[in-house]
């Protein structure tokens, strides 16, 4: 969430650990450097018991063999379940993919909750070889609930 004096303190709910007093999670696929907790955002209700996620980012994270890659965790605040992960759609290694979150009541104008996840890493090819240009994500959290992850890139 912040620095104090050069010391970071990321994501202290969820870096807890899950027999902490105060509750919380770890990566459900721990990894040496995966940074869980490097951001954290609310998110609508993803799995229908009518409270909001916390959407957990893992930026240093590997996703099909790829390192650095990246994952974001959907997770229950209470039960400290994962409800659901997401990748980028065609995910690189150091991607990068949840350095950056952010939840929102509707960012494309549709009135749909939506979550903004960033790959600032990730390469781009289809224009030509741009490295490192970076990419953000925008999930439609309620499609969330009845398929795969539909997303905008």
């Amino acid at each position: 969430f912040g620095h104090i004096s050069g010391f970071i303190f990321p994501a202290l709910l969820f870096a807890l650990g899950q027999d902490a007093a105060a509750g919380g999670s770890v990566s459900p696929n721990p990894q040496h450097s995966g940074h869980y907790g490097h951001k954290v955002a609310w998110t609508a209700d993803v799995n229908g018991d009518n409270r909001r996620e916390a959407a957990v980012g893992a930026p240093g994270e590997p996703v099909f063999g790829l390192a650095n890659a990246g994952a974001v965790y959907l997770v229950d605040p209470t039960s400290h379940a994962v409800v659901h992960t997401l990748f980028a759609p065609e995910p690189q290694e150091n991607g990068g993919f949840g350095k950056a979150l952010s939840g929102s009541g509707g960012l494309a104008g549709d009135g749909r909750p939506h979550l903004a996840v960033g790959a600032p890493d990730e390469d781009e090819t289809a224009l030509g070889a741009w490295t490192d240009c970076g990419a953000v994500y925008l999930f439609h959290m309620k499609i969330l609930l009845n398929s795969s992850s539909t997303l905008s890139r």
